[in-house]
Formats: C-alpha cells, sequence, structure tokens
C-alpha cells in the first residue's frame, strides 16, 4: 500500500543525511521524561568533550532550556520564516552545549507542506556541521512525528516502567510506525527503582511492539526514579554520574550506527540485561 507521507519522511532523511553530525531522537509521552533525560546525557556528553545541539520541542515548563534555567524568544518556526536567524534563536547554556528552541515550529510542521519540510532537513543539516551530536528532544503529535523528527533515522523511544506510561508510549511507537523508517528503536526505560519489575516492563513493550508494530526495539538503559528527582542545577558543573555516563554513551553509539550495515544484516544489537543486572 502506498503511503505519501512514508514517501515524504523518507525524502526528508535523505536530504539531512548530507549532515556531518550524527542525530537521534529522543521522544516519548507526556509523563516520560525527555527533556531531563535529554538534557542530562547532553552534559554527560559535553563532560566528555562533545559538542552537543539539543533540537527542543518541548515547551514551557517541560522544556529542555527552561531545565537549563534559560529561555528563548525566538524559536525554529521564525528561523524558518525569516523573522530570526538561526544565531539568534540559538541558546548556549553551557560552553558545549546549545538549544534551539522548536516548540512552535513543531506543532506547526504537522500541517505544514513538504517544500517547508525540507527547508526544515535543510537547515538542520547545516545546523550539523557545528557539533558532535544532534539530539532532538522530540514529540509526537496526534498526526506523527514533527518535520524535524523526520530527519532523523535514529530514533530512542523513553518508557516509563508503569502500566500506564507502557500503553502511552506504545500509542507513540504506532503513530511512528505509521510514518514508515527505520524499525529498530532504542529504549531508555524511565522511572522505578526495581530493576526485576523495570525489565519486565520492557519486555512487554518489546513484545507488543514486535509482534503489533514489526518494530525491533533496542534496550539502551535506565534512568531509576532516583536520578530523576535531583534537579539539573543541582549537577552542573559536575563530572556526570555513572548513569548518565552510560545512558549518553548509549545514545551516541545509536545516533552513530552505520545504516549500511543494516543491508549487511550486521545491525548491531545491546540487549537487555539478564534479570538483576538491570
Amino acid at each position: 500500500m502506498h503511503r505519501p507521507q512514508e514517501d515524504q519522511a523518507a525524502g526528508l532523511r535523505r536530504l539531512f543525511a548530507a549532515s556531518p553530525a550524527p542525530s537521534v531522537a529522543l521522544f516519548g509521552p507526556e509523563s516520560a521524561p525527555v527533556a531531563r533525560v535529554a538534557a542530562n546525557c547532553a552534559l554527560a556528553l559535553a563532560a566528555a568533550g562533545r559538542t552537543v545541539t539539543i533540537i527542543d520541542e518541548h515547551s514551557g515548563e517541560g522544556s529542555v532550556a527552561r531545565l537549563f534555567g534559560c529561555a528563548g524568544r525566538r524559536d525554529l518556526a521564525q528561523v524558518l520564516s525569516g523573522d530570526a536567524t538561526l544565531g539568534q534563536a540559538l541558546l548556549a547554556p553551557q560552553d558545549a552545549v546549545r538549544i534551539l528552541p522548536a516548540g512552535r515550529a513543531a506543532r506547526r510542521s504537522r500541517g505544514e507542506d513538504f517544500e517547508t519540510k525540507k527547508a526544515t532537513a535543510k537547515l538542520l543539516a547545516r545546523l550539523g556541521a557545528d557539533c558532535d551530536l544532534l539530539l532532538h528532544a522530540a514529540t509526537v503529535g496526534e498526526h506523527g512525528p514533527s518535520a524535524a523528527m523526520q530527519t532523523v533515522a535514529r530514533r530512542v523511544v523513553c518508557v516509563p516502567s508503569d502500566g500506564h506510561g507502557i500503553t502511552l508510549a506504545y500509542r507513540q511507537l504506532k503513530l511512528l510506525a505509521a510514518c514508515g523508517g527505520h524499525p529498530e528503536i532504542g529504549v531508555v526505560m524511565t522511572g522505578g527503582s526495581v530493576g526485576d519489575r523495570v525489565r519486565a516492563a520492557y519486555e512487554n513493550i518489546h513484545a507488543l511492539a514486535g509482534v503489533r508494530l514489526e518494530l525491533r526495539l533496542r534496550w539502551l538503559g535506565w534512568a531509576p526514579a532516583r536520578e530523576l528527582r535531583e534537579a539539573l542545577h543541582g549537577i552542573l558543573g559536575r563530572t556526570p554520574n555513572a548513569t548518565w555516563t552510560r545512558l549518553a554513551g548509549a545514545l551516541a553509539e545509536a545516533a552513530a550506527l552505520d545504516e549500511r550495515s543494516e543491508a549487511n544484516g550486521q545491525t548491531r544489537r545491546q540487549a537487555a540485561p539478564r534479570r538483576g543486572t538491570v
């Protein structure tokens, strides 16, 4: 069955392929701490000497920018319309971390024409020339992913470890599957404090997505509730702990996976840890 939306998404990814920086989109339901995971991973990558640009599709109190204690008056939408330059829209809360607010652009782009989406892909490719990683703190709405997220082949879903969170995350995966794209999606489990229960929750959504959506979910890591409770300003200037260092490395690896290995049947996978070792 021909799906125009899938064809458009594939075209956007081809346009973005010229970007020199690896790119990964982190998304999840509203109950998932996507912005917090993105912010902490960006800090961990910065501490390791990498430069990160975050495309922040979240707004207000739930945005990455707000977690860093900054807020911009300009958005990716204004850059695309010519009402602002990229330099005016970018925020720089840390030496190696930049943030491009994109909440308005994300809301508008789901209904925009293909030419506007092409302009988004080209702008993001240009943005990737000045960083080591483009990290999309993305949103998936009722009509699917934003134009910015459609440029990214590598996606990672934040899944809350409770039953309701798994249901909401599955709905997002269903919307994403309808747009086509890479069938392998990384998973970061969030919340919870008991490793065995978190692992069981992962196995649940892994099975559902595989059977019903033909998606291959791949374990990347777990951000326990205790790590998510700490305010971001409490870790600024400190060496990131092992949790965020591991997750940041997993995100960077997911972004840099060579898609050509997929054609050769050599896709790298990272299995979920054995029970009791999460």
